[in-house]
C-alpha cells in the first residue's frame, strides 16, 4: 500500500494575511514596549525630584538643629517637662521646725542630738548628725515630751523612703554614735 502525500503551496493570500498579522503583533509589542520605557522613564524622574527635594529638606533641617535659638528652645522645652513643682517654702519651714525643736532639746548639758550637715535637694533630703543614744533616732519618750528624730521626719508629707542607712560609734571613748539620715523628696507632694 502506498500512501500518498499531497503537499499544497500555501495561497499567497494567507501568507499576506500572516505577515501582516504578525506585523501588526511586532508593532503593538514595540509601542507597549516604548510605553513602558517612557512610563520607567517618568519614574525615574519623580523619583529624583524627591530625592532632591529629600536632600534640601535635610539640609533645612540640619541647618535649624545647629541654630543655638533651636537647641535653647529645646532645652527649655526638656527643663519645663522634668520641672518639678514643690511648694518648697511651706516644706522648708516645716524641715527648719524640726532642727529648731532639736535645737531647742540640746539646750541641756547633754547634747542628746547633735546635727551638722544639712543637704536637701529637689529629689533628696540628707542629714548628718551624732546623738549619744539610739534612742534619740527610734524611740518616743513615754512622757511625749521628746519624739524620735525618725518620727519627726516621718510626720512631713513630702517625703518618702525615709532612712539611717548606719551609724558607727568612731572608738569606745567617743560618747556619741554618728548617723546619716536619707529620705526622697516625693515631686507630686503638695
Amino acid at each position: 500500500m502506498y500512501v500518498s502525500v499531497i503537499i499544497m503551496k500555501p495561497s499567497s493570500s494567507i501568507v499576506k494575511i500572516l505577515s501582516r498579522v504578525l506585523g501588526v503583533i511586532v508593532f503593538l509589542l514595540i509601542v507597549v514596549f516604548l510605553g513602558i520605557q517612557w512610563m520607567i522613564f517618568l519614574e525615574k524622574r519623580k523619583i529624583m525630584r524627591y530625592d532632591t527635594t529629600l536632600q534640601e529638606q535635610k539640609q533645612a533641617l540640619h541647618q535649624i538643629k545647629n541654630y543655638t535659638g533651636y537647641t535653647t528652645l529645646l532645652s527649655i522645652w526638656t527643663l519645663e517637662q522634668k520641672k518639678i513643682t514643690l511648694p518648697w517654702s511651706k516644706h522648708i519651714r516645716q524641715i527648719l521646725d524640726i532642727l529648731q525643736d532639736l535645737k531647742s532639746v540640746n539646750n541641756g548639758s547633754n547634747k542628746t542630738i547633735v546635727l551638722s550637715d544639712f543637704e536637701v535637694g529637689l529629689d533628696h533630703i540628707k542629714l548628718n548628725g551624732k546623738v549619744t543614744t539610739l534612742k534619740a533616732l527610734y524611740h518616743n519618750s513615754s512622757s511625749g515630751k521628746f519624739r524620735s528624730l525618725l518620727d519627726r521626719f516621718q510626720d512631713l508629707d513630702f517625703i518618702s523612703d525615709l532612712e539611717i542607712k548606719d551609724y558607727e560609734k568612731n572608738n569606745e571613748n567617743d560618747k556619741y554614735y554618728t548617723f546619716v539620715l536619707h529620705a526622697k523628696v516625693m515631686s507630686d507632694a503638695r
